[in-house]
């Protein structure tokens, strides 16, 4: 198919066979392709495919390039050729992602919004030619009334019943590209999938965030839809500060040097509504509330370090062991990022090398240790303990794994939620969580 594609708009009279997979009809016409390039066979008034049950064919025509599109002029033969080839349909998400591709080729789209459709209904007599908007161009989506007769009523009923500012995924229609015209074709073969609701509304849940220097904020999670269940694609953007920027999923990064209660806007998008606005304070790092960092590679502690040790789910610390009792209480603590903004009473911890990649844990009631092979204790006392109170860390699917050497066999660090309190179990429990470690950088 390549020479026939290349050589259209100089064929002439000369015949050229081609062979492709069919990639949809439209009427009596049809579309082929093989590998990159495509071809629409226009058929007139014949239908060249009835009796053939093949997916792949080979056709014997005449080319031309009609109004810039290249297409059959004059159809010989056409006759099967077995099973078609597994068409990878482009991905469309700008006008320029189908200029570079070639034409009369399968391709999808997905979350593109109505942007214009015409008074007219589709029908066998009446094209429908719509505007989306994909990405952030508008692109042209045509189905034709020769494709009216065969497409589905609910295809049918949907389109007819569009609005503007629907959402819809645009699946196995036929790119075409003619001078400035992109178009999206639909055929037998395409299925657009109308989304189930669309946005009324957009606002962020807070009219201003604080975000520290040098850290990232989501803030895709702090946009609230109406309704809830709407799909829409949001665009974001931010603007007035240099060292604020927003990437295309949300996350918020402020460099490490940008001004301490600087501010940026920040907004978000959906097609045809007012965008949501709020606004991003640059705070200092404190060292208190702010630089304690998530550890995910064991690795990376060492001695010397000053960490946090919380629960799995990084909502309560651990606070300083009390005289008198078995084990360490907690204390409500707050994460954003990866990063604690707020310590509550939480202990600050020292580690200690104990050699082999092992520590001591310190505070300030004194150095943790299992304390009974038979209860679940965890105490500190002011002697380093070498036996009980040497820890070693290990970090597995998305927790740290803190367990003490020794005799005890009640050595495993775990967070109990019901008693909220950490303590030592044998390694056979499933008491609570294991641990989360922060580290102050």
């Amino acid at each position: 198919m390549q020479i026939a594609y290349e050589n259209a708009a100089t064929a002439g009279d000369t015949k050229y066979t081609f062979t492709g997979t069919i990639i949809g009809k439209r009427g009596n016409n049809f579309y082929m392709q093989d590998g990159e390039f495509g071809m629409y066979v226009y058929a007139g008034s014949k239908d060249w495919l009835d009796g053939i049950t093949d997916t792949k064919i080979t056709v014997t025509s005449k080319l031309t390039v009609y109004q810039g599109l290249i297409e059959t002029n004059g159809i010989d033969t056409v006759v099967g050729a077995g099973t078609g080839d597994v068409i990878t349909p482009l991905n469309v998400t700008s006008k320029a992602s189908m200029e570079n591709a070639k034409q009369n080729i399968l391709a999808s789209a997905s979350n593109a919004v109505l942007k214009e459709r015409p008074s007219s209904s589709w029908s066998s007599s009446s094209d429908f030619a719509t505007t989306f908007t994909i990405g952030e161009d508008d692109i042209t989506v045509f189905f034709a009334k020769q494709a009216y007769t065969s497409a589905p009523e609910s295809v049918k009923t949907m389109m007819n019943g569009s609005t503007v500012n629907q959402v819809f995924d645009l699946t196995n229609f036929v790119s075409t590209v003619n001078k400035n015209v992109f178009q999206l074709v639909y055929t037998s073969a395409s299925t657009p999938i109308l989304h189930e609701e669309h946005a009324s509304a957009i606002a962020f849940k807070e009219s201003s965030y604080d975000v520290n220097q040098g850290a990232t904020k989501d803030m895709s999670k702090e946009v609230v839809l109406t309704p809830a269940s709407a799909t829409d694609p949001i665009t974001y953007a931010v603007s007035g500060n240099d060292d604020v920027t927003i990437d295309s999923k949300g996350v918020v990064t402020v460099d490490a040097n940008a001004v301490a209660e600087s501010t940026a806007k920040v907004t978000a998008t959906v097609f045809g509504l007012d965008p949501a606005e709020t606004t991003i304070v640059v705070k200092g790092t404190s060292p208190t509330t702010q630089s304690y960092k998530l550890v995910t590679n064991a690795a990376n502690l060492a001695d010397g370090d000053k960490i946090v040790i919380a629960s799995a789910d990084m909502t309560m610390g651990m606070k300083a062991f009390a005289t008198g009792d078995n084990n360490c209480k907690a204390t409500a603590i707050t994460v954003e990022d990866n990063v604690i903004t707020s310590l509550g009473d939480s202990a600050e911890l020292t580690l200690e090398s104990a050699g082999d990649g092992k520590f001591y844990i310190n505070s300030s009631a004194g150095y943790l240790y299992a304390a009974s092979g038979s209860a679940n204790y965890l105490k500190a006392k002011s002697a380093k303990d070498s036996e009980n109170g040497v820890w070693e860390f290990t970090y597995s699917e998305g927790v740290m794994g803190i367990v003490a050497s020794g005799s005890s066999n009640r050595n495993v660090m775990r967070y109990n939620s019901g008693s909220s309190l950490f303590s030592c179990y044998a390694s056979t429990s499933t008491t609570g969580t294991l641990m989360q470690v922060f580290k102050l950088s």
